[in-house]
């Protein structure tokens, strides 16, 4: 389920931030490469030459410890470093063949509370085809300089090698004389080759946006027609033999169709257009080898009576739709195939599109679209959500489309893929911008008993002063608002299961916000206190309160 989940969430649109390419294209390219893998190319700022990372204020070239030459690259963190670990990171295009590719290298550590590892990721369609991070070896606290060695199997499918060092935790590493092989040779010598391209990389219409803005407002009819394209849009992606065998850029035809839909006047010239621009697909034949589903995948069954429904398709698109799903095609698809050995479904060839520029409301459609299809034909767990799924994609066609920027879409986003009711599902790398927001937070664990939020304890690294609050306190506001009031804003945007675990959650976050002094009022015993707190970046180290309550292993026999 969880590894469902997080391919769920991955083939929605995400920003996401991109490595900085190193391109040893040619031989005469060598010499470059083995200055930027031995940090010998003069440095970008702070930043080592010809690479990337982050976060921000953690990366230095260093000319004082070095292992050879005249630099080698540093990673730094304190206690008020943001996020939890640092990267140095490079890419390459995979142009290559071979069985194995290794990255070597020295690293050297100083107090470092977590583990230092090189770490090096295969992507191709899919993401982290491979990966090791040289986590399980924990090399921590301080060490002189040491070799390494990391080997990952080459992927005929992989497209990008992702490589560097990364420190999570606290203290400083070196890492320097880095060497990229390929089967034991430099990866230079490497034999290339011409990998077959996809009508995704063929098709390039909309490279740099749709196009598609609007304005103000959606009105009712084109929330009707929206939603009909999604659901057409889902069906056929699915169905229609021209676009499961992957000749056709299936995001792209959306956002062609979109422009006449949007304008339809009525429900019947938006069907026309749909009918027309199946049209355009070509005929559908005869299936000689008909998909049938199995009785043991019924919670994959989607409810597809509604193409049979003339009132709202139409009787010429519903009989389109019908003649499709009768003879759609048995074998492999290209937008979506089962995972090896384990059966659920993997979501290809589902682009990131991570240099979209906001807003740009054809891509933004896309997204709810994606999403709600998905669970639509492949969420087993679809029909138990308690929530109306028809309903969901008209509710979030004008809320997404109407998003004025980055953040918006995301928050957006979160809120539809919450309404799967999973605590898997979420925007991981986009937690920073769901609600309440805010870099830091009060020094204090907050747990709810049934609705009501109580402190627990305090983060082990928390400073001591923790503003005159004590454990037992229920939060009754923050800022003189109501916590009722903010936790009825706040829910939307959290996904679980069940109330407990959405409560949990929203605990861990709901004390965030702009670094300073807040005002919160408590109720303790017969008391109605008032009182004011330092809010500040929160400690690195994981305490009590983020994971388990007692110390000690998660499970022990009683």
């Amino acid at each position: 389920m969880t590894r469902f989940l997080l391919a769920l969430v991955y083939a929605t649109l995400t920003l996401a931030c991109q490595a900085q390419e190193v391109k040893p294209q040619k031989p005469s390219d060598r010499s470059t490469l083995n200055a930027v893998l031995g940090f010998e190319l003069p440095p970008t700022g702070d930043m080592p030459g010809g690479w990337s990372g982050g976060s921000p204020g953690t990366i230095f070239a260093d000319d004082k410890v070095v292992h050879s030459g005249k630099r080698a690259a540093r990673i730094e963190r304190g206690s008020d470093s943001l996020g939890d670990f640092s990267t140095i990171t490079g890419s390459l295009e995979m142009d290559f063949s071979g069985q194995a590719i290794e990255l070597r290298g020295f690293l050297r550590t100083e107090n470092v509370s977590d583990f230092v590892g090189l770490w090096m990721r295969e992507d191709g369609e899919t993401p982290a085809l491979a990966f090791d991070n040289m986590q399980n070896r924990q090399i921590r606290g301080t060490t002189p300089w040491t070799e390494y060695s990391i080997r990952l199997p080459v992927h005929s499918e992989a497209k990008k090698l992702l490589f560097g060092v990364l420190l999570s935790g606290t203290g400083k590493a070196w890492a320097d004389d880095l060497e990229l092989l390929v089967d034991g040779k430099p990866i230079g010598e490497a034999p290339k080759v011409e990998r077959a391209t996809t009508v995704l990389e063929r098709d390039n219409q909309f490279d740099g946006g749709s196009g598609i803005l609007i304005s103000s407002e959606i009105s009712k009819i084109q929330v009707e027609n929206l939603a009909t394209l999604g659901k057409v849009w889902g069906f056929l992606k699915y169905h229609h033999p021209k676009v499961t065998t992957g000749q056709i850029h299936w995001d792209y035809e959306l956002l062609r169709v979109l422009p006449q839909v949007l304008s339809a006047n009525d429900r019947a010239t938006a069907n026309t257009l749909l009918v027309k621009w199946i049209d355009g697909l070509g005929p559908v034949a005869a299936c000689k080898a008909c998909a049938k589903l199995e009785e043991n995948d019924l919670q994959f069954r989607p409810d597809v009576s509604w193409i049979a429904s003339n009132p709202v398709l139409g009787a010429e698109l519903s009989l389109r739709l019908r003649a499709i799903y009768a003879n759609r095609l048995e074998g492999k698809q290209f937008y979506v195939s089962q995972v090896p050995e384990v059966g659920n479904p993997s979501f290809n060839h589902e682009p990131g599109y991570e240099s979209l520029k906001f807003p740009d409301a054809g891509f933004q459609l896309l997204g709810v679209f994606r999403f709600w299809n998905i669970v639509e034909y492949w969420y087993p767990y679809r029909d138990v959500t308690e929530e109306q799924w028809n309903n969901v994609l008209s509710e979030f066609i004008p809320r997404v489309a109407l998003a004025k920027n980055a953040d918006a879409y995301q928050r957006e986003m979160m809120a539809l893929i919450a309404k799967a009711h999973d605590g898997h599902a979420n925007l991981w790398s986009s937690l920073e911008v769901r609600p309440p927001t805010g870099t830091c937070q009060l020094p204090v664990n907050v747990r709810f008993i049934g609705t009501i939020p109580v402190i627990s304890g305090f983060p082990v690294a928390a400073p001591n002063d923790h503003g005159g609050l004590k454990i037992g306190d229920i939060i009754t506001s923050i800022d003189h608002v109501p916590i009722g009031k903010l936790i009825e804003s706040w829910t939307p945007y959290y996904g679980a299961s069940n109330d407990g675990a959405k409560m949990f959650n929203i605990g861990r976050y709901m004390t965030r916000g702009e670094c300073g002094q807040s005002s919160i009022g408590v109720h303790r015993g017969s008391e109605e206190l008032n009182l004011k707190v330092t809010r500040t970046a929160p400690a690195k180290s994981a305490s009590a309160g983020d994971t388990h309550d007692l110390p000690g292993p998660t499970f022990r026999l009683l």
